[in-house]
């Protein structure tokens, strides 16, 4: 089970570092106690959990900048952005909250609040990080960015090469991109600013798994601090995020040998590179909802990231949400009839409707 346990995704030796880390920055024993409690609970997996969360997602908006092939988003919506006070709000109901991830559905830096909520969460010394598509990141945005005080801030890059590049993020700009991580990394030197991560956030699939040491390369040469791949999840309604176009549906032999080429050149480089599992096997093996949960722009909880897809397709958020905390408090949400039933499911291998097609649940993630 230990084993098992820490060759997940997000319970590698680098996250259990981070998070032994921050809850040695806080130096309160309550905090300990609710550390081990977190531990206990992810190995028990009881329905009803008496610890309390100390990883979270929250979506900053739904609205992006672009239209990627591989992604669901089709349209932006006037007002579909969490305020800050909203922010606060989520906050200030979670005392032992020691990481955010400040992404969703959408371009986290087309919300006008972004720099106060990272700023709220630095003085509950939260860890912050985002991703981001890139295109945003101006000397301004930049700035403001080292201000705030964000810890980690990983850029979608798919492809190395700018054609290709711009097919997968619907007519993004590589080399612009790739001068704006640039400058930011140029003040991370003059500022000195070596709390702040700038990794690659690479999404794998059938079209640009052979570009992975040239994806890389780049991130050597760009001198970003880590390549974080992960395998595509299926979604309809996209050009590119198909059954088809998963790696696995190439040559297993392949996948290895272009993984095996890729940690070599890793290696050398001297750059941290994480890599999906390629399993090719179920596991229906999810430790997500006794550790993290994720909070909609409208404050809607669901288990995961990787929760959003089906409710957003079928437009049901509502009726899929495990709750809403902005209508009532997160100690009623995370015990409630819903979320103690969806434990249950996926203890009892019963997979719910909205975890249908996860990568994390086929081991490709």
């Amino acid at each position: 089970m230990f084993s098992n346990f820490f060759n997940k995704a997000y319970a590698a030796p680098r996250y259990v570092k981070l998070a032994l880390s921050l809850e040695w920055r806080h130096k309160n024993p309550r905090g300990a106690l609710n550390f081990v409690h977190n531990a206990l609970s992810l190995l028990t997996r009881p329905a009803k959990i008496q610890n309390h969360f100390m990883v979270a997602q929250i979506e900053p908006t739904v609205n992006c900048n672009l239209n990627c092939a591989h992604c669901e988003h089709d349209k932006n919506i006037i007002g579909a952005t969490m305020k800050f006070e909203q922010f606060q709000q989520i906050i200030d109901q979670l005392p032992h909250l020691r990481q955010i991830t400040l992404t969703g559905r959408g371009e986290g830096f087309l919300n006008k609040d972004i720099f106060s909520m990272i700023r709220y969460a630095k003085k509950r010394k939260i860890y912050v990080r985002m991703t981001s598509n890139g295109v945003l990141l101006t000397p301004f945005i930049c700035n403001r960015i080292m201000e705030a005080g964000l810890d980690e801030l990983r850029v979608s890059i798919d492809s190395a090469h700018p054609d290709h590049f711009r097919k997968i993020r619907g007519d993004a700009d590589l080399d612009a991109i790739i001068h704006n991580i640039e400058y930011l990394n140029s003040l991370r030197w003059k500022k000195n600013k070596k709390s702040l991560t700038v990794e690659f956030n690479t999404v794998l699939f059938s079209e640009n798994v052979h570009e992975l040491e040239d994806i890389i390369r780049l991130a050597h040469r760009v001198k970003v601090d880590a390549v974080f791949a992960f395998g595509l999840l299926p979604k309809a309604g996209t050009l590119l995020a198909l059954k088809e176009n998963q790696l696995v549906t190439l040559n297993k032999n392949l996948i290895q040998t272009t993984f095996d080429r890729a940690r070599r050149l890793a290696n050398d480089l001297s750059m941290p590179l994480r890599l999906p599992n390629d399993s090719r096997a179920p596991k229906n093996d999810c430790y997500v909802p006794w550790l993290d949960f994720y909070v909609t722009y409208d404050g809607y909880i669901l288990p995961c990231c990787m929760a959003t897809q089906i409710p957003y397709l079928e437009n049901k958020m509502a009726e899929y949400a495990l709750g809403n905390i902005f209508k009532e408090p997160w100690h009623d949400i995370k015990n409630n009839q819903k979320f103690m039933g969806f434990r249950r499911a996926l203890n009892g291998n019963k997979i719910p409707k909205m975890c249908h097609g996860c990568n994390i649940l086929d081991g490709t993630f």
